[in-house]
């Protein structure tokens, strides 16, 4: 990487020294608001466990009865879903002209199976600018931001994926389908998904139109212009990073099943699979880290309306928040030994 690239999505501007110093201050301060809500979340988690009955001997025996076959899968499937999100951080990187020196694949694993167990810890979309924008500096000499900005907008496509499966869920709900039903009205709102993707351009036009009349859209007209200028906004680039967004969302949804057979919880698969997609969209707002306490609350909620008892609901949602924060500890475990083998250029 060449240590004069600049990112389209991030201006790079003089700036006074104070006026540097304020970003310090601010991500400081957002790191300890993040770990003040993981605090209160991790309160309001087990809160729920104790309202439903659960002890802190439930959540031993979940470690200790997890099948190794289930860990292996899970963590299988936890690898590959950083490998997803790290593939779409390479691509926007070689995109945009950063990555002009050959840069190995446990680099950008490293980095974000980092930034992937820290999310458990910060906010998801804190922990990624921050580990991402603090490791392009500190081996390729680019600003924080080229990692930071990088790192955005290759998430913005998992939120979008987010919005698009949370739909055929609700819908099928409400008209008391089945999960056939839910499967044929997700495949086509994935389909309308990409279809949605042409209409990026013509947006971009509208909101340079309106930019003549509110002064104010100037800068968010400007990132449009450098992301189209560096090929980002391009349908076929656009619809790859989407369709890797995609495989990542399924890696994860795909722990739901195993999870209920490896422990043979009395859920049936026609009401969690579709719930997951509802509970996962809780993401969008993350505002705490790893959602924790949000989505086990959701879970819960969701699980009772569709007539479980609530305790079942509580210890499903538990289970799953312990097996994942296990299965992310084992994927991320390389990523120490990745990064500490790279050395300043």
């Amino acid at each position: 990487m060449a240590s004069d690239a600049s990112f389209p999505l991030a201006a790079t501007p003089a700036m006074p020294e104070q006026a540097i110093d304020d970003p310090v201050r601010s991500r400081t301060g957002a790191i300890a608001w993040s770990l003040f809500l993981f605090a209160l979340a991790l309160a309001c988690t087990v809160a729920l466990g104790a309202w439903t009955g659960l002890t802190g001997d439930d959540v031993l025996q979940t470690l200790i009865t997890a099948p190794l076959w289930m860990v292996a899968a899970i963590t299988g499937l936890t690898v590959l879903q950083i490998w997803c999100s790290a593939w779409k951080w390479r691509r926007v990187l070689e995109m945009t002209g950063s990555s002009q020196q050959r840069v190995p694949s446990s680099f950008y694993y490293g980095c974000t199976a980092l930034a992937a167990f820290l999310s458990h810890f910060l906010t998801v979309y804190l922990a990624s600018i921050i580990v991402r924008g603090w490791a392009v500096k500190r081996w390729y000499g680019l600003a924080a931001s080229q990692g930071a900005g990088t790192s955005l907008f290759e998430q913005v496509f998992d939120v979008i994926v987010l919005v698009v499966m949370a739909v055929p869920a609700l819908i099928v709900w409400s008209l008391g389908g089945t999960l056939a039903q839910w499967s044929a009205v997700t495949i086509a709102a994935l389909l309308a998904g990409v279809l949605s993707l042409r209409f990026i351009d013509p947006a971009v036009r509208v909101v340079a139109v309106l930019e003549r009349f509110a002064p104010r859209l100037r800068k968010l007209v400007e990132l449009f212009q450098r992301s189209a200028a560096a090929g980002l906004l391009s349908q076929r680039f656009m619809l790859e990073i989407y369709a890797i967004s995609v495989l990542r969302y399924f890696t994860i949804l795909a722990r739901i099943p195993l999870l209920i057979i490896a422990f043979g919880l009395p859920l049936a698969m026609s009401d969690a699979i579709p719930g997951f997609t509802i509970v996962q969209a809780t993401q969008l707002a993350a505002l705490t880290p790893g959602q924790l306490g949000i989505r086990e609350w959701t879970w819960s909620g969701v699980l009772a309306l569709r007539g479980y008892d609530l305790q079942v609901a509580a210890r499903f949602a538990i289970d799953l928040r312990i097996v994942g924060m296990l299965a992310m500890t084992l994927a991320a475990l390389p990523a120490f030994g990745l990064l500490r083998r790279r050395r300043q250029p």
